[in-house]
């Protein structure tokens, strides 16, 4: 486990590890082994970012970096100073993950300290100070994050400490008013899936003015399928998705990566599905 420090002193044993920011693709899916020259991280900018001695500015990947909550509104300035204690002034290796940078300047990246080719990402899952982020990170990548993530949860370090952090269970039927536009993390038994013209409904409870729907855009059905998520092979499985909450009409997440979804222990259930999606209109999801 990962555990911060509370005192001003670096990780040990710095050493000159590779890097590469403009690695091949072969290599970018590489999780955990970097290549090329050691860089030096001069400064920790706002948003979780880190700035290179030589003037590039890394995006960390696979990561939601804590907010300030209103139990807790210091959790991103303790957050930052965690960071900047492991990483600046350090000499770190970075695989790059996108080959230009995004239209903030910033190169996604993965970001490993010495001396051992720690993740930092990683670390900070650990500590509490973020949560996964399936968008920002290959498929293949996410288990170990996840772990990682759940070890936190289990010993409620850093957010996870906080009541706005909590895990929605479907099964208590929470309540998601005011959350739109916020990322939750809700788990629930599928209780049936439906497929429209545009979308596929996975519901995760009969009410659909209550209960989470996790909708698929029809484009993306064949990726889910081939990463062995077949939608209508959910119906019955327990599950823990994440996404962005739409309460418009009924609380929804809209899931764009196989890794969004984490399939839990437990036996399918038998069910019966339903149609009450299928008069609903919708409309292919814009281009993200």
């Amino acid at each position: 486990m990962f555990t911060t420090k509370g005192s001003n002193e670096k990780l040990p044993g710095a050493i000159l590890l590779a890097f590469c920011l403009f690695a091949p693709p072969a290599f970018a899916q590489s999780c955990d082994t970097p290549a090329g020259e050691p860089v030096e991280v001069a400064s920790l900018e706002p948003h979780f970012e880190l700035k290179l001695a030589d003037g590039r500015l890394v995006r960390l990947a696979g990561i939601e970096p804590v907010r300030a909550t209103p139990d807790n509104p210091d959790f991103p300035a303790k957050a930052a100073a965690d960071l900047e204690l492991w990483s600046v002034g350090a000499q770190v290796a970075l695989t790059a993950l996108d080959q230009t940078p995004d239209r903030w300047g910033r190169v996604r990246a993965r970001v490993f300290l010495p001396p051992d080719n720690l993740g930092l990402a990683k670390a900070l899952i650990e500590a509490g100070w973020a949560r996964v982020d399936p968008l920002s990170e290959a498929t293949a990548c996410l288990p170990a994050l996840y772990q990682a993530e759940a070890e936190a949860r289990a010993e409620k370090r850093g957010l996870w400490a906080d009541p706005a952090y909590a895990v929605f269970d479907q099964a208590e039927n929470p309540d998601f008013t005011g959350l739109g536009g916020r990322i939750v993390v809700v788990s629930g038994t599928v209780g049936n899936v439906n497929t429209g013209r545009y979308r596929t409904f996975v519901n995760l409870g009969r009410d659909r003015r209550k209960s989470l729907t996790v909708t698929l855009s029809a484009r993306t059905v064949r990726e889910f399928t081939t990463a062995g998520l077949a939608p209508q092979s959910l119906a019955g499985r327990n599950l823990r998705v994440r996404g962005l909450l739409d309460t418009r009409f009924g609380p929804r997440i809209e899931v764009y990566t196989p890794g969004a979804i984490e399939l839990l222990g437990g036996a399918p259930a038998s069910t019966a599905n339903s149609d009450w999606h299928a008069a609903i209109p919708a409309k292919p999801a814009a281009n993200r």
